[in-house]
């Protein structure tokens, strides 16, 4: 999964749950770190670190 279609994924998750179930406080506080996390780990690891079709080194 490329870097875009995560930063997709997690945004759309976190504003779905955010305004569908109304997820408020720690939880939707814990649900943005964690697709930061995700982002983060992508562009690093996946796209400079292994080689291969989706890097970009």
């Amino acid at each position: 999964m490329s870097t875009e279609s995560m930063i997709s994924l997690s945004s759309s998750s976190f504003l779905h749950l955010r305004l569908g179930k109304e997820w408020i406080g720690e939880k939707t506080a814990w649900l943005a770190i964690i697709g930061f996390g995700t982002i983060i780990f992508n562009q690093i690891f996946v796209n400079l670190v292994i080689a291969g079709l989706h890097s970009y080194a």
